[in-house]
């Protein structure tokens, strides 16, 4: 019902927790616990981060400064739920940056996926009590990070997913478009081009694990999807 990131978030050479989940009944909690360098951990008092549950936590250096900033997505109460960046300004010292649009039951990718060398996000989760799961791609503007074509982010579709081999990829437009495909560290691993709406991607080839691909329909906003090359052992096993 929780979530953890590790990450050297105060540059002092050791991995610091970030720990958020329920505490059973309606506590929750997000807490971060600052390695002493002798394998005991001390609790940072006083931060700003929102309690969640079904939720994901991420450590990504959003603004390029050399310092890990923090992405919590998750529910807080009820109908009321987060996506929620925020800032390391040094020191330990996290104050809100960006409010994204809220969600549970959430998972998240973390890549560069223009090219520009910052890090994006593709989140994948419940946008309200009543939606299904809508996955929606953000584009890291000097730390705003905004929506990205959140329509034809919505409107791209995969399957099967997860799987170990073929995946069908539609964008819901026709025409020319191109797929690329990045890896979880944000590195282009294929590029293809095609004249129909859906294309079909063998992803046996690469290792186990989240992929994103992103999908330029000509003339149209780009779309994206995460995709999970699964284990051949676990995946399309009868």
């Amino acid at each position: 019902m929780g979530d953890i990131a590790v990450a050297d978030t105060d540059n002092d050479g050791d991995q610091d927790v970030l720990l958020g989940g329920s505490l059973g009944g309606s506590s929750k909690a997000t807490n971060l616990y600052l390695n002493n360098g002798n394998g005991t951990f001390s609790l940072l008092a006083n931060t700003v981060f929102w309690a969640t549950f079904l939720s994901t936590l991420d450590f990504a250096d959003f603004d390029l400064d050399g310092d890990p900033d923090i992405l919590i997505t998750g529910s807080i109460s009820g109908a009321q739920f987060a996506a929620q960046v925020y800032e390391n300004a040094g020191s330990n010292s996290f104050i809100p940056a960006d409010t994204l649009v809220p969600a549970y039951r959430t998972s998240t990718a973390i890549a560069d996926l223009d090219g520009d060398t910052d890090p994006g996000l593709v989140i994948l989760g419940i946008t309200n009590a009543s939606n299904p799961f809508r996955t929606i791609a953000y584009d890291n503007t000097a730390m705003v990070v905004a929506v990205k074509g959140p329509d034809a982010a919505q409107a791209t579709q995969a399957w099967p997913n997860p799987t170990a081999g073929l995946v069908h990829i539609d964008s819901g437009r026709e025409g020319r478009q191109q797929l690329l495909l990045y890896n979880a560290a944000g590195e282009l691993v294929f590029q293809t081009k095609a004249n129909a709406r859906g294309i079909t991607l063998d992803l046996q080839p690469y290792s186990p694990g989240i992929y994103v691909a992103k999908v330029i329909p000509e003339g149209s906003p780009a779309g994206f999807i995460k995709l999970i090359r699964g284990d051949t052992r676990y995946v399309n096993s009868r």
